[in-house]
């Protein structure tokens, strides 16, 4: 079994969208090389920005989630974007299924 996490982000403003990438590129990087990270997708979806990724437990995710860039872009995000978070055990969705289960499932991101 795995840990998975989706999130789907759509940015207050166009405006916004120099810091979003900044912050974006720098945190994506990280999930690649963190111990127990099995998969990083980043897809857009309409107007949001999305990702699937998936850990060995909740433990790596959460010793990922809260270090370094990602940290960074959590405390910026919320001036920058809104949107969803949905995590669970279990094994990730499609890509077509993501829109509808993060916004039933998942914790507003505002």
């Amino acid at each position: 079994m795995v840990y998975t996490v989706l999130t789907a982000l759509k940015l207050r403003s166009p405006a916004n969208a120099p810091r979003f990438w900044w912050h974006t590129l720098r945190s994506l990087s990280q999930p690649r090389k963190a111990p127990g990270n099995l998969s990083v997708g980043v897809d857009r979806l309409g107007d949001h920005y999305c990702t699937i990724t998936t850990w060995e437990n909740a433990g790596a995710m959460r010793a990922f989630a809260y270090r370094g860039a990602h940290k960074r872009a959590i405390r910026a995000f919320p001036r920058i974007a809104t949107g969803y978070i949905h995590s669970y055990e279990g094994e990730p969705v499609s890509w077509d299924a993501l829109m509808e289960i993060v916004t039933a499932k998942g914790r507003a991101y505002d």
